[in-house]
C-alpha cells in the first residue's frame, strides 16, 4: 500500500493569468466557431480519403487532387471503431478485475493500474512510434532550416 504525506514547506508563487495579459483574451484559445469550422474541415477531408485512392506513406502523409496532407493527430478518424473498441476493451479489463476485487472485499489499486497499462501496451507502442518519427521529420526539418540559414 501506499503512503501520502504533505511537506510543511510550501511556496507558492503568484502567477499572473494569460487573459490579464493580453486586450484580447479571446483571441488566445480557440473560439466555438473556429472549432467547429475545423470538425467540418476534418470530416471533408477524411471523406475525400474514403472516396480517392489513397497511399499513406510510413509518415501518415499522403496526397488528395494534388494536395498534400498530413494525417498526424486523425489516426481515430481513420479507424474510428477500431479506437472504440480499444478503449472498450481496456475498460471493460479493468471494470472485470475491479468487480473481482470487490467480490473479495479487496481493493487494490496496484493491480488495476498494471491491467490498464496492459490493456493499452499496444496503444502506447504505437504512439511512440509516431513520436519517434515526429522527432525524425522535426530533425529533417530543422537541419534543412540551418542549410539553408547558413547559404
Amino acid at each position: 500500500r501506499r503512503s501520502i504525506s504533505f511537506r510543511e514547506d510550501v511556496a507558492v508563487q503568484q502567477v499572473t493569468p494569460a487573459v490579464a495579459m493580453v486586450e484580447r483574451p479571446d483571441d488566445l484559445w480557440i473560439q466555438e466557431d473556429e472549432l467547429a469550422m475545423n470538425a467540418e474541415k476534418i470530416l471533408l477531408l477524411l471523406q475525400s480519403v474514403d472516396t480517392a485512392e489513397v497511399d499513406i506513406d510510413k509518415n501518415g502523409d499522403f496526397s488528395v487532387n494534388g494536395k498534400s496532407y498530413c494525417s498526424r493527430g486523425l489516426e481515430q478518424y481513420f479507424s474510428p471503431e477500431l479506437a472504440q473498441m480499444k478503449r472498450l476493451q481496456a475498460l471493460q479489463c479493468v471494470m472485470n478485475e475491479q468487480h473481482l476485487q470487490r467480490q473479495v472485499g479487496d481493493y487494490d489499486e496496484e493491480t488495476l493500474a498494471n491491467i490498464y497499462k496492459y490493456s493499452t501496451l499496444r496503444s502506447q507502442r504505437e504512439a511512440s512510434l509516431r513520436a519517434c518519427r515526429d522527432a525524425e521529420e522535426a530533425e529533417s526539418y530543422l537541419h534543412k532550416q540551418s542549410r539553408r540559414a547558413s547559404m
